[in-house]
């Protein structure tokens, strides 16, 4: 008779593991169980397995287990369960969840420069989603911005441009929505639009404008006439800014001009004014001593044209001693025999245009500013010669027919200033003659005509009663002749 020894052999596995298929998020478990209770490692695509706050393994007896909480499309693989003479293999298949669209996007019409914003609502809120602008993925940048808000996802497009227009998607797990961006050019508005030009005759007339943006067609017209460069106009864009330049500009250039810019338009109007006054030679500053002539000339680009001369700010007219004049371009204006008082700032105007100098008296030599004058007395009355000078500070030499005179009871002298007296207390025919006063570097001369008093009835004095004498008295007289001076 015979015995069966049966050996225990090494470890194996009794049950094996199974391939399975999850749902992303769905708890999966793998188990499987040993002939015998020994070690196992476990293996996801040859990397080693460690338990963590996702993923747990387990020992009960005989069975082994590996549990993994809400998987991910990472989790995906082949799974190993190694106890050392033996192992078991299973691959893990994930299929994404059934994400719904709650809340789609809507089309998004917005002018260049402007923000576009699309939100998207998932039936789930632990979602990653992406997005695209043409079929070009999108990532948060300056003027991009992605906002994951649980279920809701939202898209942020700042400053957006033209060429951005087309087709905006979403996509995440199985749900997928898009919609349409437009962007629209903003209309062409006028920054800075046209405006009349008033320019002088042979001059250069720039008309100049600011657009918002470049427009993709404009064009100058003079009238309904559509102008280009040429010898006359010139036409240049710098960016925003467009210019019309009228070379020259002549009356027949005096029109509407116009600038349009797509279905948009400005105008301004170009107006020649006569002339452009210079003065090609101003008034300069004149120096000059007393009694002496004083002329200041300016010479304008112009003939014909008026001018009006001032003195210390009033106008000043024609007269004895102002003089004025033309000669073509050559305008003048004289002061005769000036005095001190003369001194002053002169200015002439010609069409807005002003040149202005100083006139400066010097002092000079002395000389009468009121001369004696002619004159005829009755006898016996009193004649005063008066006559005034340039300065208070001035001796004088009275003559008589060419001889000086002298001091005497009937003939006397006074000063009162400027002023100098010649008086003679009662006239006779001897008194009668040519009369001088005499400065040294001036004199004057007046006539002296004495005639006969009649005799008034009553008033005959007797032969033996003296006249009386009348008194004197200078200036005022009340009882006597005075001679008028100028």
């Amino acid at each position: 008779m015979a015995n069966l020894t049966v050996i225990e052999g090494d470890a194996y596995f009794t049950v094996k593991l199974q391939d399975y298929t999850a749902v992303e998020k769905d708890q999966v478990v793998l188990d499987c169980e040993l002939s015998k209770d020994v070690d196992v490692m476990w293996y996801h695509n040859e990397a080693e397995i460690k338990a963590s706050k996702m993923v747990s393994i387990k020992a009960e007896g005989k069975r082994r287990t590996l549990v993994i909480k809400r998987v991910g499309d990472k989790d995906k693989g082949q799974y190993v369960c190694d106890c050392g003479t033996d192992k078991t293999t299973a691959t893990l298949h994930i299929e994404a969840r059934h994400i719904k669209v709650v809340r789609p996007m809507y089309g998004v019409e917005v002018f260049d420069g402007e923000t576009a914003r699309f939100e998207v609502e998932l039936s789930e809120d632990d979602v990653h989603g992406q997005w695209k602008l043409n079929g070009e993925i999108l990532s948060p940048s300056a003027d991009t911005e992605i906002v994951e808000d649980g279920a809701k996802h939202t898209l942020v497009l700042y400053n957006c441009r033209v060429p951005q227009t087309g087709e905006v998607a979403f996509s995440a797990a199985n749900a997928k929505c898009s919609a349409n961006l437009k962007v629209k050019e903003l209309p062409v508005s006028f920054i800075t639009p046209l405006a009349d030009l008033h320019v002088y005759e042979k001059d250069e007339a720039k008309f100049e404008l600011e657009v918002s943006r470049e427009p993709k067609s404009f064009r100058w017209l003079k009238g309904s006439q559509e102008l280009s460069n040429d010898e006359k106009f010139e036409l240049l864009v710098e960016g925003k800014r467009h210019t019309l330049i009228v070379k020259s500009a002549r009356y027949e250039d005096e029109a509407k001009y116009m600038f349009e810019a797509e279905d948009k338009r400005t105008s301004g109007k170009l107006v020649i004014k006569g002339i452009r006054l210079e003065f090609i030679r101003p008034i300069k500053d004149v120096t000059v001593k007393e009694r002496e002539t004083a002329e200041f000339s300016v010479e304008l680009s112009h003939e014909k044209i008026p001018v009006v001369w001032y003195k210390n700010d009033v106008r000043l007219h024609p007269s004895k001693v102002v003089h004025m004049s033309e000669e073509g371009k050559v305008h003048t204006l004289a002061f005769k025999e000036v005095t001190l008082d003369d001194t002053s700032m002169i200015r002439v105007e010609a069409l807005g245009k002003t040149s202005e100098a100083m006139l400066t008296i010097l002092e000079g030599d002395l000389y009468f500013t009121v001369r004696l004058q002619n004159y005829t007395a009755v006898e016996k009355d009193q004649v005063i010669l008066s006559c005034e000078l340039s300065k208070a500070a001035g001796e004088v030499r009275w003559f008589k027919d060419g001889n000086e005179i002298f001091l005497s009871k009937n003939v006397l002298v006074q000063s009162d200033g400027r002023k100098r007296w010649l008086v003679i207390r009662k006239a006779t025919k001897a008194n009668m003659g040519l009369y001088t006063c005499d400065c040294g570097t001036d004199k004057t001369t007046a006539d002296l005509n004495i005639e006969g008093k009649p005799a008034a009835i009553g008033t005959l004095l007797s032969p033996s009663e003296p006249e009386p004498e009348p008194p004197l008295s200078v200036p005022p007289l009340s009882s006597i002749t005075v001679c008028p001076c100028e």
